[in-house]
């Protein structure tokens, strides 16, 4: 086996490992100080549906982002990080159904 394969098998399980400790500490173990799976994907998914119902200028507002936040299980307010012309981009979200309990 050529030693290159070897190095990316193992970044690979490394990477495994490391996904798979974090996921053990936010949903097992409930500790919210580590990083959640999937938090950038719920706060785009959220700005989406605020955007959708309110306007575009409405992510911008913790009055209407922090419900939406709060329903999918973030503890804290995340601002939405990008520009107002990125919210078209991904406003396609809004219309899927997100479950995440």
């Amino acid at each position: 086996m050529p030693r290159l394969t070897v190095y990316a098998f193992a970044i690979l399980v490394i990477e495994i490992l490391v996904l798979a400790i974090w996921i053990a500490h936010f949903y097992i173990l409930k500790d919210h100080s580590s990083p959640m799976v999937g938090f950038d994907f719920g706060v785009f998914w959220s700005a989406a549906r605020v955007a959708m119902e309110h306007g575009a200028a409405a992510v911008f507002s913790p009055q209407w982002m922090l419900p939406v936040e709060a329903a999918l299980g973030l503890d804290t307010y995340a601002a939405w990080p990008t520009l107002p012309h990125f919210c078209l981009r991904s406003s396609h979200l809004a219309n899927c159904p997100l479950a995440l309990r």
